[in-house]
Order: structure tokens, then C-alpha cells, then sequence
């Protein structure tokens, strides 16, 4: 007759397996992954999502490198190079590009329609009379510093704003990107 903790204590369907912790449990997963006819497939899937998990990080981090001096030049509210009193060359290229601003936008549109891209271009006061002189519109004022709650959009003389949105931050850049090439 077997002893009654034997009997208390002996391995059942429920717990067959219990000792071996966690590395073990993992291995026998993958073990009944590699011998189904599926496990395969679903074993590359699982890689290929963490590997585009992995990029993506390693592209944020890289866009945000490339960012940077950007973000910075708008803290300090500094911008070399964007100054509409820098010349009359300065000045016809930029009156140039508000011409040609729907054409960028199209042409970076164009690649995904449905994403919703979207681009307002403000010219401040300053801005204004530096590249179109009179007559002005008649509500034009200078661009007033706005914060509300954690956004803030700055006030700098000579302003040219750019509101782009889409579904696709790709086409933000794109567009940002084409934009500032121009200007």
C-alpha cells in the first residue's frame, strides 16, 4: 500500500510539469511551437514584431536626434536665416514661394490622399510689410505669443507660421522638409 503523501503529492494533468519554472515552461512552449504546423509561421511573426518594434525606437530616436536643433532654435526663439529683412533676394524668393506653396502641397499630397494633409501658412505684420508692403489686410496685427495648457506657439518678428497636420506624420516632415528647402 503506498504511503498517503504519495498519494497527496502525486502528479497529475493539472500539475505535471509544475517543476519546471519558468525557462522550462518557455521551452516546452516553443518546443510545441516548433513541431506544429503553424508554429513556423507564427515563430516569424512574433520575430518580425519585435524587430519593427526595435526599428521604430531606433528611428524616433534618430528622428529626435535630427530635430533637435530645431526644437532648440524655437526655445530660444532663434532662427538664423528667416529673417525677411536679410535682402531683396530674400524677399522675391520668399514672395515667390507663397506663390508656389500649393504646388508643394499637391505634389506631397499626392502620395497619400487620404491622409488628410492639411497646410495653413500665417504671415505676420512685420512679415508682411517687408515682403508686400501696402496695402495690407486690414485685420492684420502681430502674432501674439499663445499658451494653453502644455502647448505653446511663440511670437518672433518677421513670422512665418506654418500649421501642417495629417494622419501621417511622414507627410508633416515631408512637407516641413519641402518647405524649408524653398525658403
Amino acid at each position: 500500500m503506498k504511503d498517503r503523501s504519495e498519494q497527496l503529492f502525486a502528479e497529475t494533468p493539472e500539475t505535471e510539469g509544475s517543476h519546471l519554472g519558468l525557462v522550462g515552461h518557455i521551452a516546452t512552449i516553443l518546443h510545441a511551437l516548433k513541431a506544429s504546423n503553424v508554429g513556423k509561421a507564427l515563430i516569424v511573426l512574433v520575430i518580425s514584431i519585435f524587430l519593427v518594434i526595435v526599428l521604430t525606437a531606433y528611428g524616433q530616436i534618430r528622428l529626435y536626434r535630427w530635430n533637435k536643433p530645431f526644437f532648440d532654435a524655437l526655445s530660444r526663439r532663434d532662427f538664423p536665416g528667416c529673417n525677411t529683412k536679410a535682402g531683396a533676394d530674400t524677399r522675391a524668393t520668399l514672395r515667390s514661394f507663397c506663390g508656389d506653396l500649393s504646388g508643394i502641397f499637391r505634389a506631397v499630397e499626392y502620395r497619400n490622399i487620404e491622409a488628410g494633409l492639411s497646410c495653413i501658412m500665417g504671415i505676420g505684420s512685420d512679415a508682411w510689410d517687408h515682403l508686400f508692403g501696402q496695402p495690407r489686410p486690414a485685420e492684420l496685427h502681430p502674432f501674439r505669443e499663445v499658451r494653453a495648457g502644455a502647448r505653446h506657439a511663440v511670437s518672433t518678428p518677421e513670422d512665418l507660421l506654418f500649421h501642417i497636420r495629417a494622419r501621417h506624420m511622414d507627410l508633416c516632415f515631408e512637407l516641413a522638409t519641402q518647405i524649408m528647402a524653398r525658403i
